[in-house]
């Protein structure tokens, strides 16, 4: 392997993360982790999603959960109506207008399910994984619970954690580095984080909020990042 590279929250900026691609320019040789929350918010999920798999299909890439996946597969595809509504909530309503734009349905008062999704969309979204390890690298959302080894952590932490993971004040895990997004954060103060723990690496840059997006080969510390490209939101 030449380059683990890491990419932050995508969030539907389409346009962002293919110029981001073409900067880092992939091999064969290297491996892609994606930290989830492809979607929502930004105006084109269903063109991020398109192309994300699509780029499965030449490189080696591995993607994870966010918790914007996770509102959508439990609002969505469980039918749960509350889920659906924190979904929406969170910029689900995006992430919809974009799907219904790509299938051609023009009646905005038409709800767009689950089901609706193409196939390999649909297989995307469940086939994601909570968690990546490579050696010394703990690939991951949002984060993990400080109190707890790796093998005891649950999905919703490692999903959904902020604080009592961020600022926890000593190691996080014995001899890993968590590397993570979710929680946006602008440059200035996203360097000061990554100075500051040496165990953590967040790379989720805000892009969706204006912002760059990031990835970073953790092998060599390398970091690329993207103006966004993109409508703001």
């Amino acid at each position: 392997m030449d380059r683990l590279i890491a990419f932050g929250d995508i969030h539907g900026c389409f346009h962002t993360i293919k110029e981001l691609i073409n900067q880092v320019n992939p091999t064969q040789r290297d491996a892609l982790i994606f930290l989830g929350d492809y979607i929502d918010r930004g105006n084109m999920s269903y063109e991020v999603i398109d192309y994300l798999i699509d780029l499965s299909s030449q490189f080696n890439c591995v993607f994870l959960k966010g918790n914007h996946e996770d509102m959508l597969l439990k609002g969505l595809r469980d039918n749960d109506y509350e889920n659906a509504r924190i979904f929406m909530l969170n910029g689900g309503d995006a992430t919809l207008k974009s799907y219904r734009k790509a299938l051609d349905i023009k009646d905005a008062r038409q709800s767009v399910f689950f089901e609706d999704f193409p196939q390999s969309h649909k297989d995307f979204f469940n086939n994601l994984k909570v968690s990546y390890e490579y050696e010394n690298f703990f690939f991951v959302h949002a984060g993990i619970d400080p109190r707890y080894p790796l093998d005891d952590q649950v999905e919703e932490d490692m999903l959904w954690i902020r604080d009592d993971f961020l600022y926890y004040d000593g190691q996080v895990a014995d001899g890993k580095i968590i590397v993570h997004g979710h929680t946006p954060m602008e440059p200035k103060n996203i360097k000061i984080y990554n100075d500051k723990y040496k165990d953590r690496i967040n790379i989720d840059s805000a892009c969706v909020f204006g912002y760059n997006l990031t990835c970073v080969d953790v092998l060599t510390n390398t970091k690329y990042t993207q103006k966004l490209r993109d409508l703001k939101v």
